[in-house]
């Protein structure tokens, strides 16, 4: 990655706090308490996330979600932590996982549709390391794709009808 490339993931992410921080004036100069505390709540809750996520030692794989977040409107990607420890996997590994899946995402997804898509580290005590991908809606023909990238990846459609990945490191 060359300068140039990080100042605009820079701008990426001031321009997204600008726009979390204009929704808040919005509501708060309208007197919707309300909203107010509803979205200071959720942006309180990213800040939370996007701290665990940047503590991990992963830098490449943390520096490879920064990119994918940016790169196509048609998926929301977020991130969540829920790891005892440090994640029991490579970071070159992981990042290439990472990369892979959303090439797919983007590969199956259907034009003009938004996908909400939110990949969980998931990390326990002496338990193999997992990275959860919850796409929502679904996308039907992922299943093949998927199963392409490694075999330890296995799929469900959870009750809330989103699709449901689990990739287990080995």
């Amino acid at each position: 990655m060359n300068h140039e490339e990080v100042v605009k993931l820079v701008r990426h992410y001031r321009h997204d706090w600008s726009n979390h921080l204009q929704l808040i004036m919005g509501y708060a100069q309208m007197g919707n308490l309300a909203r107010v505390q509803e979205n200071v709540a959720e942006f309180a809750d990213l800040l939370v996330q996007e701290q665990a996520l940047q503590s991990m030692p992963i830098p490449q794989t943390i520096v490879t979600l920064m990119q994918l977040q940016h790169q196509q409107d048609a998926i929301q990607l977020r991130t969540e932590v829920d790891c005892i420890g440090h994640p029991k996997v490579t970071d070159e590994r992981l990042s290439a996982m990472i990369t892979a899946i959303y090439t797919v995402l983007l590969q199956q997804a259907v034009t003009l549709t938004t996908y909400h898509v939110t990949m969980k580290f998931h990390q326990e005590t002496d338990k193999s390391f997992q990275l959860l991908v919850d796409v929502n809606p679904p996308i039907e023909q992922l299943e093949e794709s998927v199963k392409k990238i490694d075999r330890q990846i296995s799929i469900k459609k959870s009750v809330n009808k989103h699709l449901e990945l689990c990739w287990t490191a080995e």
